[in-house]
């Protein structure tokens, strides 16, 4: 594995192999859902690049930048044991160089939902991406399905600005008690991941009804709720039951995804279950 730090180096190296490219984007702190992406594209591609970079552009200003899970060794050890050819790690100049002023942002999906409650997230999101893309020039790149709301913005980024990449979503990959991976997951006490283990819980109660035939989806998202009405720690923030198409809320239906933000403390927990 090479590591490359500013764009003319990694340009120069990758673009003179015009073999297929894989790139799968990361801000680090690995989990086994980096490492499923990892396995994925490696299947797929003849070259893999992985960047790590902790995009402050995404965070709010009340927001975890600075505390942000980073763990760079083990990190390295993972794309190394992924066999990712280059790692390309940049600093926040090399992204964001002075005078940087042009972002990408999605004034109607994404400002419902996350959008809501993460003012300008998404556009930190999308512009790294479309940096990152304009930059690796891949033919694949690949985001997991747990970021439901990131997967939709991405993916009709890369249609309405004609960007040539294909998007690769990979399942949501789980702990032993159903939490979803996330760096995140790593603020959380023992006690609070067991609290925790009870969102995908509820999550498989609104899918167990659903394939029973309920097809309103109020009372689905009112199932949800009340499963998780006898832990404490735990607020909700929103239940939402959106169009996969378009993620547009839908009351009912035979196709889904049920989208959910909770707090735990003052953890901050995504996750979702479709239902197709």
């Amino acid at each position: 594995m090479e590591i490359l730090r500013n764009i003319k180096e990694l340009k120069n190296k990758i673009g003179l192999n015009k073999n297929s490219i894989g790139l799968i984007p990361t801000m680090g702190a690995l989990h086994k859902g980096h490492l499923s992406l990892l396995e994925n594209a490696r299947k797929e591609n003849e070259i893999l690049v992985a960047s790590l970079f902790v995009n402050p552009k995404q965070f709010g200003p009340n927001e975890d930048f600075e505390e942000y899970p980073r763990d760079f060794k083990k990190d390295l050890s993972f794309f190394s044991d992924s066999k990712v050819d280059y790692l390309f790690l940049p600093d926040d100049s090399e992204i964001y160089p002075d005078g940087f002023s042009t972002y990408v942002n999605n004034n109607l999906e994404g400002r419902n939902f996350e959008g809501e409650f993460r003012n300008n997230h998404f556009d930190g999101v999308l512009t790294v991406v479309a940096k990152l893309i304009n930059i690796i020039n891949p033919k694949r790149i690949y985001f997991g399905e747990k970021d439901a709301q990131q997967l939709f913005l991405v993916k009709k980024m890369i249609s309405d600005l004609n960007f040539n990449v294909l998007l690769r979503s990979v399942k949501t990959v789980r702990e032993s008690n159903g939490l979803a991976c996330s760096s995140r997951n790593s603020y959380l006490s023992s006690n609070e991941t067991n609290d925790a283990a009870n969102i995908y819980k509820s999550l498989c109660v609104v899918s167990d009804s659903w394939k029973n035939g309920e097809e309103n989806f109020s009372v689905l998202k009112e199932k949800f709720i009340t499963n998780l009405e006898h832990i404490k720690n735990i607020k909700i923030q929103y239940v939402e039951t959106v169009d996969p198409d378009t993620f547009n809320t839908v009351e009912r239906g035979r196709k889904a995804i049920l989208i959910v933000a909770v707090l735990l403390g003052d953890i901050r927990l995504i996750d979702n279950i479709i239902l197709d």
